[in-house]
């Protein structure tokens, strides 16, 4: 039996489950991760003052540097950008991913053992402790991959999707791309065209609760995601 692959809309589900869990930089890099299907080194290297501009606004696009094609940040991304950046009040210098309540950034260096103990636990939780052995082992390349495999779907797995997603991602080959996802191209299409919405098409969007307290200080608890089942 082949192990269950984390997709976009299981993705999503987990990072609302981060959310809720208070690990609002995890949740942040695997919203963002299935995003924009970047290298989570480059994901990680990302600042604030790539997705929020000098007043504090949301960006349209982000840059990741001069010789790729700039990102389009979708609505959904620049609400959650807008959102969270307001409530945290980081430097517009300081790194996004960044643990709320130790001010620590994620490394790479301890990025997979916390994303393999936090998804056992989300499994555990909506799925029961059997399914744990059932889905992929969730490391640092699961959230560019589940962008990856969405893309190719929504071109039919063409051997020209394969082409251009590699080229975005890095893999210069086709066979480096059949490589990373495990399986080869279909028939052929004319025009790729990158997307950076797949979040969105899920129906996602972010809600407010209203809780009595004194002053009107929002907290991150506050807020909370729906999408469609």
């Amino acid at each position: 039996m082949n192990a269950i692959n984390w997709d976009t809309k299981e993705i999503l589900k987990f990072s609302t489950w981060l959310w809720d869990e208070r690990q609002y930089s995890y949740s942040l890099l695997a919203m963002h991760g299935i995003c924009w299907g970047l290298k989570i080194g480059s994901q990680l290297n990302l600042k604030w003052e790539d997705i929020i501009d000098a007043k504090g606004n949301p960006k349209d696009v982000l840059i990741i540097d001069k010789e790729s094609e700039p990102i389009k940040i979708s609505p959904f991304c620049k609400e959650l950008n807008s959102m969270v950046f307001r409530e945290l009040k980081p430097n517009i210098s300081d790194l996004i991913y960044v643990n709320y309540k130790t001010k620590k950034v994620i490394e790479t260096s301890n990025l997979s053992k916390n994303l393999q103990r936090f998804s056992e636990s989300y499994i555990i939780d909506l799925y029961g402790d059997d399914a744990v052995s059932k889905f992929e082992t969730m490391k640092g390349t699961t959230f560019q991959l589940a962008w990856v495999l969405d893309m190719l779907s929504i071109y039919n797995y063409s051997k020209k999707s394969f082409i251009d997603v590699g080229n975005y991602i890095g893999k210069s080959t086709l066979k480096e791309m059949i490589k990373f996802v495990g399986f080869e191209p279909k028939e052929p299409i004319e025009e790729i065209k990158m997307r950076f919405d797949l979040i969105d098409a899920q129906g996602v969007q972010i809600v407010k609760q209203v809780r009595s307290r004194l002053g009107n200080k929002s907290k991150f608890s506050d807020f909370g995601f729906v999408f469609n089942e």
